[in-house]
């Protein structure tokens, strides 16, 4: 079997990080032949491993209204028709408007829906403005063409899975769902490593720092801890357009000293050894890969309930979901789960139920899915 991944780059993010690795586990697997094809040279992740299977292939397609389509795909019709996929794999919106347009009859076409993607929001039945006739082009033009390859779609959390139903009825045959899944091994706290001490009580939180992840909450969750003279400190990691307006805020609530935003970090899972809580905040979220991978090194989780995620948390047993984005119901929580009894618990139920995402037999089922 012959496989090609599709996906914009390899940015630092969640469908960045589960694309790469399915490529790296399909490629351990014996009668798989794989590929990944970027439309962007733009890589955050090492891949010496993997950088033979890696192609930069600059394309694009802009979809008009008024005008033609312009296309720029002979790079990757090429390399397409010289490769032959039996399955093509794409990730994310402009990969699925790209290799969609391609018009290769050769190939079983599977979407991974890593969130309720905007631009396949079924628009309303009678455009009333300039936005909604937009909206009609993009979506009929992406309907006609999952429908002519007979396109499957891989949900990866329920919240994902019921929005795709709701908005592409007519290929509900076609949904699957698969929760996304992790290298459990990489991130699990090397048995040699001495567990964190329980005070200050360590918080991490990972992510782009912008609107939807919401770092401001946590910035506020750590005034709150220091008013209750809670010993603890935040490490923020992640970069993004809101990195100057939260150090802002961090210095002018004198919190220097308890919180850090260290900016992207490289050494992801060695910062989650030397911690104790994972904070999550995010405002919106498809599934939450990073939640598992805290969850591999032990740490119980504290997060906002964001639609996909939800179905990762299990109060009292991995840690605390919130539905409100309240500083001071969050910091009782951090509290909570603080406490020696509580701790060992939680941190037990994290290991525990993370074991059910993991990548090997993730791409094992997802195999399955692309031989039937």
């Amino acid at each position: 079997m012959k496989v090609l991944h599709i996906i914009a780059n390899l940015r630092k993010g969640g469908a960045e990080r589960i694309a790469l690795d399915i490529v790296r586990e399909l490629n351990r697997r014996s009668g798989i032949t794989v590929r990944l094809v970027l439309l962007e040279d733009k890589i955050e992740y090492n891949i010496s491993d993997v950088r033979e299977l890696v192609h930069v292939i600059p394309s694009s397609v802009m979809l008009s209204v008024w005008r033609r389509t312009r296309y720029d795909l002979d790079r990757l019709r090429a390399f397409v028709n010289e490769y032959r996929p039996d399955v093509i794999h794409s990730h994310l919106f402009i990969p699925e408007l790209v290799s969609r347009s391609l018009e290769y009859e050769g190939a079983r076409w599977f979407s991974h829906c890593h969130w309720n993607t905007r631009e396949l929001k079924r628009p309303p039945l009678i455009p009333v403005c300039r936005q909604d006739i937009i909206d009609w082009r993009v979506y009929r033009y992406m309907l006609h063409r999952y429908q002519r390859y007979d396109n499957q779609f891989i949900a990866i959390s329920q919240n994902v899975y019921d929005f795709y139903i709701s908005n592409l009825p007519a290929l509900k045959e076609n949904m699957h769902y698969l929760p996304n899944a992790v290298n459990l091994a990489a991130f699990r706290r090397p048995a040699s490593a001495p567990l964190p001490p329980r005070y200050p009580i360590r918080l991490i939180s990972i992510g782009t720092l912008n609107d939807g992840k919401n770092q401001a909450l946590q910035i506020e969750i750590a005034r709150v801890l220091h008013s209750r003279g809670i010993a603890f400190h935040l490490d923020i990691c992640g970069d993004g357009p809101m990195r100057n307006q939260l150090s802002a805020r961090v210095e002018s609530l004198g919190l220097s000293q308890y919180v850090s935003i260290l900016g992207a970090v490289s050494d992801v899972q060695a910062r989650l050894a030397e911690s104790t809580i994972f904070l999550h905040t995010s405002l919106a979220e498809g599934f939450g890969l990073v939640l598992i991978e805290a969850m591999a090194a032990g740490l119980p989780v504290i997060s906002l309930d964001g639609g996909g995620n939800a179905e990762l948390m299990h109060n009292g047993t991995n840690g605390y979901l919130l539905n409100i984005q309240d500083p001071e119901a969050f910091a009782d929580k951090i509290i909570l789960a603080s406490t020696p009894d509580q701790y060992t618990r939680l941190s037990e139920g994290a290991l525990m139920i993370c074991q059910q995402y993991d990548i090997a037999p993730y791409v094992s089922k997802l195999l399955d899915l692309y031989a039937r």
